[in-house]
This record gives C-alpha cells, structure tokens and sequence, in this order.
C-alpha cells in the first residue's frame, strides 16, 4: 500500500492545491499545467511562498537569459503543445539589487537573473503563439521568499542574466503575488 505524499495530504486537508498551485489554465492555445505539465516542478506549485508570478511573451523570456546552444528538443516540445500537451511555467532564479548597493529589501531595486529554466519551452511558445503573454514565475535568491515582497519588488525591472549577450531588461506589467 502506497502512504500519501505531504503535498496530497495538505491537498485533501484544504480541498485544492498545496502552496497556491494553480489549475491548469489556457493561455492562447496552451495550457499551463504547474502540476503534470511538461517541465513542471515542485517548487512551480509553491511560487505563493516562494516567489511571484509575471506574465511575458516568450521573447522577453528569452531575452532574458543567454542563448540556448543547440536546438536539441525543441522540435518535440513544439509537437507536444500543438498536439494539446500541457507545459510547467518557466521561472527565473534572481537577486535582488539596490539602487545604494545595501542589499536591503527595504531598498528600492530592481532584480538580476541568475538562472532560469524553461527556454526550449518558450522558444516552442515562440514559434506557436509569439505575442501571447505566459505566466513566469519569479523566485528570489538569499531566503527572500513572497512574504517578504512589497509591490516594488514585484513591479521592480528585471535585468537580465550578466551571460546573456544581447539580453533585455523586462519591467513586469502583470504581476501576481499572493503569499
């Protein structure tokens, strides 16, 4: 007999999903799935206590972060969502960085990408759907967590990751921060 995980407990105990997962929702014509989607990740069903959500259009996504090398797999995960299959958000890992250099929260900032995962999906999101915008999340590095996020963290500029040649900064206009 199988013992139920914790995340199917807490689950059952508040009647849907454990750290305010979300239900697989469309976006254009692909359906995020934080849960059984292509690329999911645990900590994409726990962004309400980790992070917070923005919506980008996968360009901004990519400029975001450096190039990916080879098109290994891009092609299958293309297929898998014209085909109907659900994918995971990507996300961003960033660091928090204040206009005085004090790394106080209370500081106004603006975030640096430090890692991601998640670019053979947009980029199969940009070859099916370009200008449609998809939920990203955001997950702060150093125990930041949503908590400790005011609107001017979430609203702040995103610069992009310092291995990114031609990236672009990204200023979020559709935030979701529910801790």
């Amino acid at each position: 007999m199988r013992l139920p995980t914790v995340t199917e407990l807490i689950e059952a105990k508040l009647g849907g999903s454990a750290g305010h997962a979300q239900e697989p929702t469309n976006f254009g014509t692909v359906t995020i799935d934080n849960r059984d989607g292509l690329g999911a990740v645990p900590n994409n069903r726990n962004v309400g206590y980790l992070g917070f959500t923005v919506h980008m259009k996968p360009i901004d996504f990519l400029n975001l972060n450096p190039e990916r090398g080879e098109d290994k797999g891009i092609g299958q995960v293309e297929k898998h969502v014209r085909s109907g299959g659900s994918i995971g958000s990507p996300f961003l890992s960033v660091d928090w960085n204040t206009d005085d250099n004090s790394g106080d929260l209370s500081s106004s900032g603006n975030w640096r990408v430090t890692s991601h995962e998640g670019r053979a999906r947009m980029l199969a999101l940009h070859n099916v759907q370009p200008d449609v915008a998809v939920p990203v999340h955001v997950f702060p590095n150093g125990g930041i967590r949503a908590r400790h996020l005011k609107a001017y963290h979430t609203s702040a500029r995103i610069y992009p990751d310092l291995r990114a040649e031609n990236g672009r900064v990204h200023t979020p206009t559709q935030v979701t921060h529910t801790p």
